[in-house]
């Protein structure tokens, strides 16, 4: 970046920062990165300051601001330009956009996607890393992203003239208005070797500052440890929030002792349900064999779920029913609850599963019956050839949870005149 780009762009304080006061002196360090100085105490007032993305000239106008302080902080990655959080993705789902350039426009209702390509806090057999990009290369919508289908090109939301409509043949539903504004800001920047501690702070940064902007924040995953880090930003700003969580695996692992706070893709829900405002973790598509110690069992009343066998014979209505709609909810899907022989591509596959009919039916129901202020698709893994069911099958929900909110009407008729 040169000179000009610097002072341009919106600055952020890093996540993890370890922080020690000893009087006049404050020793920080960035764990992630390897450094660490010693500083006056204006550098807890700059960390305090640019929590909130801000352009560098803003603290400099500040009386008494050192710009040395404010150097050394930069150099030193104490506090990073926006977009070294995130960077730009090979493909695009919407309008490709810089986390800088998305906190300067107005954002209101906006789906906000990013990429978390890490699969660090994963078992099994890995590759959950290339999630992200193997769900972008399937994705196919005449309406977002670089794609073409149906003799479409796009790069930006589209918007049905007075003469077109946009036709799903699945549903059969034929949509006129406005489809939702998508913007894909890219993949939240992973350093060689580093753990999911540090990494998934930086994923909580980015969904705390979408929410600022009013947007929904949508990952595409990445093993699900990325979902702990996802979901912290909405129990701050919700005093009730509900989860819907699609997995073969209950995910709720705990810790071996309290001294333990590790988060690995076994526990990714384990945390929030710590909170006493989740007030609802409805689990679909389980169907683990587990052991546990009977000290480890504990009734629950905000938890309930059905298995992949019970769920074969049950509609959305009867899934959902008196789940409340008055919360805001939180959807995660791990791609590993549906049937492997139809998206085998995923860490740690179990026999059976949801069809990817039933996860399609589940998920457009709860996106048109239920405010879902935030959602995650997970578990992807890069595939062997071209072709990868898995990422197939996500980038298909992922649409359908684009369209939860626009309304449609029945495709009655479809056949062009030559």
């Amino acid at each position: 970046m040169n000179a000009t780009e610097i002072l341009q762009s919106s600055f952020v304080t890093v996540p993890a920062l370890r922080i020690e006061e000893h009087g006049d002196d404050v020793l920080v360090s960035n764990t992630a990165v390897g450094t660490k100085a010693t500083f006056s105490r204006e550098i807890l007032a700059i960390i305090a300051f640019f929590e909130t993305p801000q352009p560098l000239p803003q603290w400099l106008k500040r009386p008494g601001a050192c710009r040395e302080t404010l150097v050394r902080a930069v150099t030193l990655a104490l506090i990073s330009d926006v977009n070294r959080l995130v960077g730009p993705a090979k493909d695009s789902i919407g309008q490709n956009c810089s986390l800088s350039g998305f906190l300067k426009d107005e954002n209101a209702g906006t789906i906000a996607l990013f990429g978390a390509p890490v699969d660090i806090a994963a078992t099994g057999r890995g590759g959950a890393r290339g999630g992200p990009g193997e769900i972008r290369r399937h994705f196919r919508a005449p309406f977002w992203g670089g794609a073409q289908e149906g003799g479409y090109t796009s790069g930006t939301a589209g918007h049905a003239g007075p003469e077109q409509v946009y036709m799903d043949f699945e549903t059969r539903r034929q949509y006129s208005a406005p489809v939702p504004t998508v913007r894909d800001l890219g993949d939240v920047v992973a350093q060689p070797g580093e753990a999911i501690s540090t990494y998934g702070p930086r994923i909580g940064v980015v969904v705390e500052q979408i929410l600022a902007q009013g947007a929904i924040p949508a990952m595409l995953g990445g093993d699900h440890s990325c979902t702990a880090f996802a979901i912290q930003p909405h129990l701050k700003r919700n005093k009730a929030l509900g989860i819907i969580h699609f997995d073969a695996h209950h995910d709720l692992w705990a810790p071996p002792a309290p001294q333990y706070s590790y988060v690995t893709h076994a526990n990714a829900l384990y945390g929030a349900l710590q909170s006493d405002r989740v007030v609802k973790l409805l689990q679909l598509g389980l169907r683990v064999f587990d052991v546990a110690f009977t000290a480890q069992l504990q009734d629950d009343s905000r938890l309930e779920y059905f298995s992949a066998y019970e769920l074969q014979n049950m509609s959305p209505e009867k899934v959902f029913a008196g789940l409340p709609d008055d919360i805001p909810y939180y959807l995660s899907f791990d791609i590993d609850c549906i049937d492997p022989l139809v998206a085998p591509e995923t860490g740690t596959p179990l026999p059976g599963g949801l069809s990817y009919y039933q996860a399609l039916g589940l998920v457009d129901y709860a996106a048109r019956n239920f405010n879902l202020v935030g959602w995650d698709i997970v578990e992807v893994a890069q595939g062997q050839g071209l072709s990868n069911g898995a990422a197939l099958c996500a980038a298909r929900l992922a649409r359908q949870l684009m369209l939860g909110t626009m309304p449609f009407e029945p495709l009655t008729k479809y056949a062009r005149p030559l």
